[in-house]
């Protein structure tokens, strides 16, 4: 079957994974993706910056790109977690669960797909305001 249907490349560039961190921050600010809990929202939006401040040192056009060169693109079915630990680790005073937030604001505004898939598993709470946050851009 694959010979028949080989697989289809893996985008690294569109255009929610190229503006720069404030223009992220501002989207992630913004309806439909602002949490609605003010504590939520600040560590959203500062795992965030944490996370495409880090993925800054990597090779890349896009964050997508970055993120592939980066440890976390090779961390494996626990990735998510691992890369927000990694991360943690080398940035004082955030925390994974932060980076770990700020994770889950990034993939619902489509600046990450860190499986590498064009749809990723999302929770049934952020899948709404992931569809509507791809749909703005």
């Amino acid at each position: 079957m694959t010979k028949r249907f080989p697989p289809q490349p893996v985008a690294e560039v569109w255009p929610a994974t190229q503006p720069g961190i404030d223009d992220i921050v501002s989207r992630l600010e913004s309806s439909p993706l602002r949490e609605a809990v003010r504590h939520t929202q600040w560590c959203r939006i500062t795992g965030a910056r944490q996370i495409l401040g880090w993925l800054q040192q990597f090779p890349g056009a896009s964050w997508q790109q970055r993120w592939n060169a980066s440890p976390a693109a090779a961390s494996g079915v626990e990735r998510s977690r691992m890369a927000a630990e990694w991360i943690a680790t080398t940035s004082s005073g955030v925390t994974a669960p932060i980076v770990g937030s700020g994770l889950v604001g990034l993939v619902p505004a489509d600046v990450l797909r860190p499986s590498g898939r064009r749809r990723n598993p999302v929770s049934p709470r952020t899948a709404p305001a992931r569809a509507t946050g791809r749909n703005q851009m």
